[in-house]
């Protein structure tokens, strides 16, 4: 009987799980973070992904880049130390300092569907998001996401 009422505690639990709940990351943007080669900016920013099943929210914010911003990106899998392809371009103000958003059209993250081995990237901290800007088109901050405790 103990046994029963274990197993019937356990499946919603289990069925939580499957159904994917969402996870909240983090990360600070520097130019240290800055791979291959790190950066000296007074550029910085703050970027949160929240991940859904597999629906992607994203909000930031950024400040100081040297010259206005050309691209942000979401990118993986990497960890700290290496780069990685694009998995899709956020949406950002051509400016030095603004907001980081889904973005949209085509290659956007509004667009884009996680599979399930990326879910699992960003769930062991193998995605980043870089801000490229006019004068730094290798990247003049990023930040590794990591699962918001």
């Amino acid at each position: 009987m103990k046994m029963n009422r274990f197993l019937l505690a356990a499946v919603p639990a289990l069925a939580l799980v499957a159904c994917g709940g969402s996870s909240e990351f983090t990360a600070s943007l520097t130019g240290a973070a800055v791979r291959p080669e790190p950066v000296t900016t007074n550029g910085s920013g703050n970027v949160t992904v929240k991940l859904d099943g597999n629906t992607l929210e994203v909000s930031g914010r950024f400040t100081q880049l040297a010259s206005n911003v050309s691209a942000a990106r979401l990118r993986g899998p990497a960890d700290e130390n290496t780069t990685a392809e694009p998995l899709c371009l956020l949406g950002a103000p051509q400016a030095t300092s603004g907001t980081l958003t889904l973005g949209s059209g085509p290659g956007s993250c509004r667009e884009f569907t996680p599979s399930d081995a990326q879910a699992a990237d960003l769930e062991n901290g193998r995605w980043y998001v870089t801000l490229e800007s006019r004068t730094r088109e290798n990247g003049e901050v990023r930040g590794q996401l990591r699962k918001k405790e």
